[in-house]
């Protein structure tokens, strides 16, 4: 039981922490390779909101391109 509590927080931290990411290449790591499924979720919510959000078009075309991974 106490291990289970423990990756539950565990989780919480690293989601928590995906939120605040705006590094493409990071996020898009984290999307394709996290042993945690929720945080690979957050990863990819956290992209798709950077292609949809960001000014920038050469973050756009590489937030895609992370979400395609």
């Amino acid at each position: 039981m106490a291990r289970n509590a423990h990756r539950q927080r565990r989780c919480g931290r690293a989601r928590a922490a995906v939120k605040k990411l705006s590094e493409v290449k990071v996020l898009s790591g984290i999307a394709s390779g996290d042993a945690d499924s929720s945080v690979r979720e957050e990863a990819e919510t956290r992209l798709t909101h950077l292609a949809v959000h960001e000014p920038l078009a050469e973050t756009v075309t590489a937030a895609v391109a992370g979400l395609r991974d």
